[in-house]
């Protein structure tokens, strides 16, 4: 669970005269491209990057030759406005993405980092097996906060709040009960099991455990002053505001296989191809 760690990273969405204007939570997700092995994006929510000239990101980096983190490094990559991110064609699915290879490979970088993989994301069938309610974490910096001695995030626990394997409301988003306060915007969630785990028809599994990519965290409900229940994005920005509505501690996560439907799109703006 430990690697886990090691795929997010902070957002600080960087605006004219390079001023800090919102932070976020971003991950690296590794698509699948045959014999080329696995392609290493920065992934997100479309409303972290947009109105950004920059995004400047924290990653940890390792010694040429050793294979563990040895410190970190901020690098700075191009803002929701360059044309270099990839937004969901779906302006109603709220994720985007921008190829991150280069960064992670320079030698001014020499990044650290694990990537989450197609492999992670559970198939309809294996959230079919799932029950009503499940253990999920979450992970990234809830009011920009980290472990910034370590670089680490900070991780969150809660459950499912709808049913892992349908579409709530019809739309791809699974609900989950937790606290998602403003910087969480961008964070994966999973549902995690440690030594053990039963499926709905209570069939159980000792000794192993579960890890399914349950999807990226964008919005949640919130009640208003006047009583009326709606839906807002996690907020992002710097600026302190005042808070009249209250958030309910529900958080609206968009289905991991959103991302699987970005790829054709993704390959074909960055100019990649799939080999056997």
């Amino acid at each position: 669970m430990e690697n886990v760690a090691y795929c997010t990273t902070k957002i600080i969405g960087v605006g004219e005269g390079r001023k800090p204007i919102n932070t976020g939570t971003g991950f690296i997700f590794g698509y699948d491209s045959g014999s080329n092995g696995s392609v290493p994006v920065l992934i997100t929510n479309k409303h972290v990057v947009e109105g950004t000239k920059e995004i400047a990101i924290r990653l940890h980096t390792a010694k040429k030759g050793e294979k563990k983190p040895s410190g970190s490094v901020n690098a700075l990559i191009p803002g929701g406005g360059s044309g270099q991110w990839y937004f969901h064609p779906d302006p109603n699915v709220d994720i985007c993405a921008i190829i991150i290879g280069q960064v992670l490979g320079s030698d001014k970088v020499n990044a650290f980092y694990r990537m989450i993989k197609e492999e992670n994301i559970p198939t309809q069938t294996q959230l079919e097996s799932l029950d009503l309610l499940e253990d999920v974490i979450m992970m990234g910096y809830p009011i920009g906060l980290s472990d910034e001695l370590n670089n680490y995030p900070i991780i969150r626990r809660g459950i499912t709040a709808s049913h892992p394997a349908v579409r709530f409301n019809g739309k791809p988003i699974v609900v989950v009960d937790m606290a998602c306060f403003p910087g969480s915007s961008g964070s994966p969630i999973f549902i995690y099991n440690r030594g053990f785990y039963t499926d709905k028809n209570r069939n159980t599994t000792a000794g192993q455990d579960r890890l399914f990519f349950l999807g990226i965290l964008a919005s949640g409900p919130v009640m208003k002053s006047s009583g009326e229940i709606t839906m807002r994005e996690i907020p992002t920005a710097l600026t302190p505001v005042p808070l009249i509505d209250t958030m309910i501690n529900l958080g609206y996560v968009f289905k991991s296989s959103e991302i699987l439907n970005m790829k054709q799109g993704i390959f074909q703006k960055y100019g990649l191809k799939t080999t056997p």
